[in-house]
């Protein structure tokens, strides 16, 4: 899923035995999702899909997988292009994995394959009509995960308990100890450092920002939320962070908004309605949670 992930489940010693086989399950769904969305693994549902772009045929998807590009559809929608998962292919640019930038007289003609409207999707199909095109679930994939990690939880009777995913959280009841669980929102300036703390109950928290993977070019620093109109990383905020019902709305709600200018990315923020926190790339700090942070 991108990074570490951790699971806790506050329970009675006499539950042990049953938590640890609920661990297991919750790791092996977690690893089926992985597997049929990963665009770093050639047998996923998601690198067959990319390999039949621009072929005419398309490939049958399940209806979790439908529902997850309908969320992506109507997120390209509101974003005005923004958020668009069709811009993985710019990869072939900017490879943040090895911290390179390779070509990027390529980007003109790899911004042709861009375009979530050229996704064609069924309720049983999916086939990207540009050749070369890609699809990249990476921004939705993760935060959809750890909802359905902390669902399963739920499922299974335990009303207390942090589901992370590389960083998004979703927090159930309370902690061991009786009290709301405490998710610290690391520092941009020093990402080893948290320079909040937030109080979280039944809720999910996420947060999007410039600084997590970047590419040093010369005098430049490069970030990997790149501006799918341009190809070029966005100029926007330092890091977004949101709170909500679940992962996948505060996940994309706060990967918008790092993809906008600073004084845009408020606004769209505010009109969520929703918990958060902005660092603007002069690191200044915005929004309702800074009065609410410890």
């Amino acid at each position: 899923m991108g990074g570490p992930a951790k699971v806790l489940v506050v329970h009675s010693p006499k539950d042990v035995t049953q938590v640890k086989r609920l661990l297991n399950d919750v790791e092996r769904r977690l690893k089926e999702l992985e597997q049929k969305w990963s665009r770093y693994k050639p047998d996923s549902l998601i690198s067959l899909i990319n390999a039949r772009a621009g072929s005419g045929i398309a490939t049958e998807v399940d209806a979790e997988t439908y529902h997850l590009l309908e969320v992506c559809r109507k997120l390209w929608t509101e974003s005005d292009g923004l958020f668009d998962p069709t811009a993985g292919v710019l990869r072939q640019v900017w490879d943040f994995q090895r911290g390179t930038l390779r070509e990027p007289e390529k980007l003109p003609a790899l911004l042709h394959c861009i375009g979530f409207d050229r996704v064609r999707v069924s309720s049983s199909t999916v086939q990207l009509e540009k050749p070369h095109a890609e699809l990249d679930l990476g921004g939705v994939g993760k935060e959809y995960a750890a909802d359905v990690a902390a669902a399963m939880l739920r499922e299974a009777g335990y009303k207390n308990g942090l589901v992370e995913l590389a960083g998004d959280i979703v927090a159930l009841g309370h902690n061991p100890n009786r009290s709301p669980w405490q998710v610290g929102i690391r520092d941009p300036a020093s990402p080893e450092q948290s320079h909040m703390t937030l109080e979280i109950e039944n809720a999910a928290v996420a947060t999007s920002g410039s600084y997590y993977r970047t590419i040093h070019q010369g005098d430049h620093q490069y970030s990997h939320l790149l501006d799918p109109r341009t190809g070029w990383p966005a100029e926007g905020p330092r890091s977004a962070t949101v709170i909500a019902e679940n992962c996948l709305i505060a996940g994309a709600v706060s990967t918008v908004a790092c993809l906008k200018k600073t004084s845009e990315a408020s606004e769209w923020l505010e009109e969520s309605g929703l918990p958060w926190l902005l660092v603007s790339a002069e690191g200044a700090l915005l929004g309702p949670l800074c009065q609410k942070s410890s």
